[in-house]
């Protein structure tokens, strides 16, 4: 009768320990599956330039699409007469004499204007100005027309008394020196030259 208790003992010992094991095996499960769903997924950073997700790329900075450059329209300083411009001689470059004799007593030059394919808004660019500094001889300012296409306007200027000081008469073209006219680059819009008084 004792070895029979025993035996059941021992059953009920079994199946005590069988359902812990089964218990801690599903609290076990329920955690691992628990923290496997909590576990952050890696991130890892985009290049530039990499393509996205999707196919698109990105552009421009920051990786956002930049908009085109807007064009703007240009003026370039020209002489007004062929020739070195760097002698300063009668009638050659910037130099240009009216008279029969003598040094250059005027001074031309041609304002080219480029519009770039640029409208021009409502009401024109604006009229602007040249100016013309001689040394001596101080300033001159002649009015720009507004420019509404491609072309170039030729213009002109007496050279003052007193300017051939020496054996040249030194002068600066400025066009559009207030920069009423926006413009792609105002490196071409100013130059310094001379003309020069012939021996004798």
């Amino acid at each position: 009768m004792r070895h029979q208790t025993s035996k059941i003992a021992l059953s009920a010992l079994a199946a005590i320990t069988l359902l812990g094991s089964a218990g801690m095996g599903d609290a076990f499960g329920k955690d691992q599956h628990r923290t496997t769903l909590s576990k952050p997924e890696p991130v890892f950073p985009v290049k530039a330039g990499a393509t996205k997700p999707g196919g698109t790329r990105p552009t421009g900075p920051g990786g956002l699409k930049s908009k085109p450059p807007v064009a703007l329209p240009d003026f370039i300083l020209e002489p007004g007469l062929p020739g070195d411009v760097s002698q300063g001689l009668p009638n050659s470059g910037f130099c240009k004499r009216k008279g029969a004799f003598g040094p250059a007593d005027t001074v031309a030059w041609k304002v080219r204007f480029a519009t770039q394919g640029t409208t021009a808004p409502a009401g024109g660019w604006g009229v602007s100005q040249v100016s013309v500094i001689f040394t001596p001889g101080g300033t001159v300012n002649l009015p720009l027309p507004s420019p509404s296409w491609n072309g170039t306007h030729p213009m002109e200027v007496a050279i003052p008394n007193g300017c051939y000081s020496s054996s040249a008469c030194q002068f600066t073209i400025k066009v559009d020196p207030a920069n009423v006219v926006p413009e792609t680059s105002n490196a071409n819009n100013n130059t310094t030259k001379f003309c020069a008084a012939p021996a004798g």
